[in-house]
């Protein structure tokens, strides 16, 4: 396919009376296709003029027209020279004019083979002239990157118009915040050069009082008169005009080396195109190369906290500077320097984006906390943390790699992490919430797993922990991560005693009618259960039980907790005695039974956050208390409450002070299952008493929907949601009232009954249904049972299997079961766009590459079922209405390693425009996790747009690094 001949990269036009900058992709699109995009390290330059510039312009090998023999007004164009673009410094021309009338055309109608996006100047320099707006895109846009820049004075109106220009320029402030100065030439078409020069810093004196030196490294005046002596050779004064631009370009390089702030073509195209995005941002901004290169991968906001945590841990100055100080260096270059980073120079880096950090976290810490000894002042301990990591820079710099770097580093401490632990920073960055608990007490947060944990060689969301990163014990922890474009999958268990028979028996359907010899459970991804729905969720996801062994625990812990206290044995008085003394202690039933089922159940030490089947699983579980003063919803949680939450959420998530791992797993159930009446709250030390969830949210579907916001920001909103209830009795129409005993109705059973009324589960459902997003594509399914007249007490035991048989009578008769049963097959499902060439713009649409990948992993038992099922199904793919060819057991649906791969190819009028892909079995199609998904949603979470590398150190494959060499070849010669 040919490639379009379309040069031009910026132009000014007039919208509704305002000027506008449209910007195309030429400078990614031409920088990408370089030979070797990574290794190149292009010299920039900047040509401004018009006729006199054509004529460089071919000096140089290069066409200055457009495609149609012309050149609009106001526009920069770009090109590689031609005989450059396979060497290490290729020569990238920048090509404008200088408007000198008023006037412009309006924004061009979008082309076909180029993204462009027109972008507003503020309201305020609408008035302003059409030449200083030029001259503020090249000042802001151009000046930062070039190695020399060159002015044809005749074209602009001579050398006193030059000047102007350039006096404009310095009233503009400093254009980058790197010292890096172009040469300035300007050509004259005739007069000595020594005397134009001598005019030129005349008129300069006249026009600033800022030197111009500030500006640029050196100036030079070139005459292109023929009748020069200096113009006999070949070619005469263009030739020469073509060797002082290689020149002097070639010196400003050799700075840019030194100060190492020579860029790639790869990293050059991403700080052209953001420069241009902010070229109509107001006010005036220095640009700021090394925070544009973090605009993906930002310093964390909380970084000043984390550094106080660790630090508070260190009593002695030999102790900061010998182990602290070379720790949280490392992890600052770990942090800035991941694979595809610019190097930096680590000084810049360390006051750029770390100094400030430093300073406010020593004033707050460093040994000046209780039971320290020493003190030391802010200045001194940022210069030690500045000239430590410049020391590690350079060990970097050798190796290459500052995962490498810093993972040998954390070993080589593999005794003083031994007594240094936090469940609030992941010592492993010094810049996260931990999320999940190793068996030697440390704990790590999920990018740390991804940087320094050992990927599957089969399985690429499946990581191991082999050892501590710290400390080094031996470990055999699994952990697996979601998938990046896939979406979400909730599962919400409600409370109710021991009506919980009822959702283990929609579970135990949903598991035979999946069909696939694997857990049900690892179908769902974040899970929350309430009171004893938190029982269950524990019990399949911590413990990681088939459900067949989870209905059996979960029959003998409730005949087992709700035993009585012994009690009178004369029947009138029982229930009279029996009322006393619930009055008297406080509940019901004693907590002890309760208590030691849980324990045998989940152990007398495990925390909430140990890493167990539910890590490795890759589900969050969750569960909700109440404050036994005002009865506020609180949240615990496996993943330590990690995300980033509303103020306005009405719970809190527990993060209690001194970590949670201290309170083991069997208490906090405990709390969560502390029933008014029927158990006593539990008072959990240094945190406070609570009481059963169900009291506010007995169906906890809305705080899963909440957490899953909050922890998944790129895809907030949920693809499957499924609710099982435990029941409630048949209300065909409200209980009006009539006459019934004065005690009966009285004010505090009417305040207790609307209470109670709050948390139930149908209203919380129809709530949450009602407050869903018009156009939201999740599906929701809700599974609960009917009981003709009340619904069984929290602990009637003897009901228990009358309960599971209507729940599997309920399900078995919905509707909606075929269609989950469906929906939860397609999810397992996944799309992700080819990272070595995604899309392409041709005729005006976007040509999209990418693959539909399983997450059942090849030669696995379920994996062999669910290929055999799919093809006996005669099950299909579609895009849209589209039928993609092919059957599930083609060897072409497979890699070398029989996983299943799909080679998918389509087109979409529009980044925005939602794709449907979806599995269709039976007649009936679903959409795979994620679908629909727009283009920019899934460049997004693949982070194909991360030019300077990703926090969690994953290297980008390009087409470079295995694409059309001829392709490439052609699109450098335009």
């Amino acid at each position: 396919m040919d490639i379009c001949r379309h040069t031009r990269w910026l132009r000014l036009s007039r919208k509704d009376q305002s000027f506008v900058l449209e910007a195309s992709d030429r400078a990614q699109r031409l920088l990408d296709y370089l030979p070797r995009p990574e290794e190149q390290a292009p010299s920039l330059i900047t040509l401004v003029g018009n006729q006199s510039k054509l004529r460089a312009l071919r000096e140089l090998g290069i066409s200055g027209t457009g495609p149609k023999g012309k050149r609009g007004h106001g526009e920069i164009h770009l090109f590689v020279s031609p005989s450059s673009q396979r060497a290490d410094r290729p020569i990238l021309i920048a090509d404008g004019d200088m408007p000198l009338q008023n006037r412009l055309g309006r924004p061009w109608k979008p082309q076909l083979c180029h993204e462009i996006s027109v972008r507003p100047f503020p309201g305020d320099v609408v008035s302003d002239k059409l030449v200083n707006i030029a001259d503020h895109i090249y000042y802001r846009v151009l000046f930062p990157f070039t190695d020399a820049i060159c002015f044809f004075a005749t074209d602009l109106g001579g050398i006193e118009r030059v000047v102007q220009h350039l006096a404009m320029w310095m009233d503009k402030g400093q254009p980058s915040t790197l010292e890096i100065r172009p040469w300035l030439i300007i050509a004259v078409d005739d007069g000595v050069e020594e005397e134009v020069l001598a005019t030129f810093w005349d008129l300069v004196c006249t026009e600033t009082t800022i030197n111009i030196m500030d500006r640029f490294t050196g100036i030079r005046i070139i005459s292109l008169a023929e009748t020069t002596p200096r113009s006999k050779g070949r070619r005469g004064p263009w030739a020469r005009l073509n060797r002082e631009l290689l020149n002097v370009s070639q010196l400003a390089r050799q700075v840019r080396l030194e100060v190492n702030c020579l860029f790639s073509a790869r990293h050059l195209a991403g700080f052209l195109q953001h420069a241009a995005v902010c070229a109509t941002e107001m006010p005036l901004e220095p640009f700021d190369f090394i925070r544009t290169s973090r605009c993906k991968n930002p310093v964390a906001p909380d970084l000043e906290m984390h550094l106080s945590r660790f630090m508070k841990h260190f009593q002695t100055f030999d102790a900061l500077k010998r182990f602290a100080i070379p720790i949280i260096a490392s992890c600052f270059i770990l942090d800035h320097y991941p694979p595809e980073m610019h190097r930096f120079h680590p000084r810049d880096v360390f006051c750029t984006l770390y100094r400030e950090t430093c300073s406010a976290a020593c004033k707050s810490s460093v040994l000046a906390h209780e039971g320290s000894r020493y003190m030391i002042l802010p200045s001194a301990f940022t210069s030690l943390v500045e000239e430590e990591m410049i020391k590690q820079f350079t060990q970097y710099a050798s190796r290459g790699s500052s995962e490498a770097l810093h993972r040998q580093l954390m070993a080589s401490f593999q005794h003083e992490w031994a007594n240094l632990r936090s469940d609030d920073t992941c010592f492993c960055c010094i810049r996260r919430r931990p999320q999940f608990g190793l068996p030697c007490g440390h704990s790590l947060c999920e990018n740390c797993v991804r940087v320094f944990g050992r990927e599957s060689p089969v399985d690429p969301w499946l990581f191991y922990i082999d050892a501590c990163f710290l400390c080094q014990q031996v470990s055999d922890v699994r952990i697996r991560m979601k998938p990046d474009t896939a979406s979400v999958r909730v599962l919400s268990i409600d409370g109710g005693g021991v009506r919980g028979r009822a959702p283990l028996e929609f579970i135990q359907v949903l598991q035979d009618c999946v069909g696939l010899p694997c857990p049900v459970q690892q179908h769902f991804d974040v899970i929350y259960g309430t009171s004893s729905g938190a029982i269950i969720a524990f019990a399949l996801y911590a413990n990681g039980w088939p459900i067949e062994d989870c209905i059996v625990c979960f029959e003998s812990l409730a005949r087992l907790a709700f035993q009585p206290r012994p009690s009178c044995r004369i029947p009138i008085l029982a229930m009279v005695y029996e009322f006393l003394v619930s009055l008297l202690v406080d509940s019901r039933y004693p907590a002890r039974n309760l208590e030691s089922a849980l324990q045998r159940v989940f152990g007398s030490t495990r925390s909430i956050i140990d890493c167990s089947k539910a890590s490795e699983m890759g589900a969050m579980v969750g569960m909700p208390v109440t404050t036994i003063r005002d009865a506020s919803a609180c949240v615990f949680t496996n993943y330590n409450g990690v995300g980033q939450r509303e103020e306005s959420a009405d719970y809190h998530v527990i993060q209690p002070e001194g970590g949670i791992r201290r309170i083991p797993l069997w208490e906090i159930l405990r709390c969560g299952t502390a029933a008014p009446y029927y158990f006593k709250p539990r008072h959990i030390e240094g945190l406070g008493t609570f009481q059963d969830g169900g009291l506010m949210y007995n169906n906890p579907a809305l705080l899963a929907l909440a957490e899953v916001a909050a922890l998944f920001k790129a895809t907030p909103d949920p693809s499957l949601v499924v609710s099982l209830g435990t029941g409630s009795a048949r209300a065909d129409r409200p209980d009006v009232s009539r006459s019934r005993p004065l005690w009966q109705d009285s004010f505090p059973l009417r305040i207790f009954r609307a209470f109670w009324q709050y948390g139930n589960s149908k209203r919380a459902w129809n709530r949450l249904l009602s407050r869903e997003k018009v156009g939201r594509t999740g599906e929701f399914f809700r599974f609960d049972i009917e009981f003709e007249g009340q619904e069984p007490p929290l602990d009637n035991v003897v009901d228990m299997k009358e309960i599971s048989d209507i729940a599997r009578e309920t399900i078995l008769g919905s509707p909606a079961l075929d269609r989950l049963i469906h929906r939860i097959r397609a999810e397992l499902f996944v799309f992700e766009l080819d990272p070595r060439c995604p899309f392409r713009l041709v005729n005006g649409t976007y040509q999209c590459v990418g693959r539909i990948l399983c997450r059942l992993r090849a030669r696995t038992p379920e994996f062999v079922a669910f290929m055999s099922q799919l093809d006996q199904a005669s099950a299909s793919f579609l895009i849209g209405d589209r039928v993609l060819p092919g059957s599930f057991q083609d060897r072409s649906a497979k890699r070398e390693d029989g996983n299943f791969f799909k080679e998918v190819r389509f087109h979409t009028p529009s980044r925005t425009e939602p794709i449907t892909i979806s599995l269709r079995e039976g007649g009936a199609a679903c959409p795979i996790s994620g679908s629909p998904f727009t283009l920019q949603f899934l460049i997004e979470v693949q982070s194909l747009d991360a030019r300077f590398g990703t926090a969690d150190h994953r290297k980008r494959k390009w087409l470079n690094d295995g694409g059309n060499e001829v392709r490439r070849k052609r699109m450098c010669r335009r």
